[in-house]
């Protein structure tokens, strides 16, 4: 097999959707965001609530300068929550990403911006309009992180079964 349809066969169709949402964004160190993560299910506890599901992130804003970049943590709940602005929790009913890219980004020591510019390139590639922004699902796995990664995109070639379209 052609090393770049290898490269290209661990990115697939799918969608990402989240119920009972609770959410915050702050800047903050980027070495940070596993605890700030965490502040969610603590929010979430205090209120009776637990997680159904893995953390989920967005990074926006990386200072180049400085180890800071602004993070949106989103947590899905198992009921609903009535939140305090002041203190930076926001709740809502649902995220509904329905058609997205997404891979496994499981490389140690490999920078999220990798995986995002292949997700990119295969949504150029394949004719799919995408989004700025990756949604990084966070999965742990004996004591190790990885990330599911999410590219919001419209259009596109694939065919309806979610196989890739041949590469010529």
């Amino acid at each position: 097999m052609p090393a770049e349809k290898q490269k290209h066969s661990r990115i697939k169709e799918s969608s990402l959707i989240l119920f009972n949402v609770l959410s915050r964004t702050e800047t903050i160190e980027k070495a940070m965001w596993l605890d700030r993560a965490g502040s969610l299910k603590i929010e979430a506890v205090r209120h009776g609530l637990y997680p159904v599901g893995p953390p989920v992130m967005t990074i926006d804003r990386m200072d180049p300068l400085s180890d800071r970049a602004t993070f949106t943590f989103y947590l899905p709940l198992n009921g609903s929550l009535n939140t305090d602005p002041e203190a930076g929790f926001v709740f809502q009913p649902s995220l509904m990403l329905e058609h997205t890219l997404f891979l496994r980004h499981d490389e140690e020591g490999k920078p999220f911006s990798a995986s995002h510019r292949e997700l990119q390139a295969f949504a150029r590639e394949h004719g799919f309009s995408c989004s700025s922004v990756f949604y990084h699902v966070m999965i742990a796995v004996y004591g190790e992180w990885y990330a599911e990664i999410h590219l919001p995109v419209s259009g596109g070639g694939l065919l309806p079964n979610g196989q890739e379209m041949p590469i010529e």
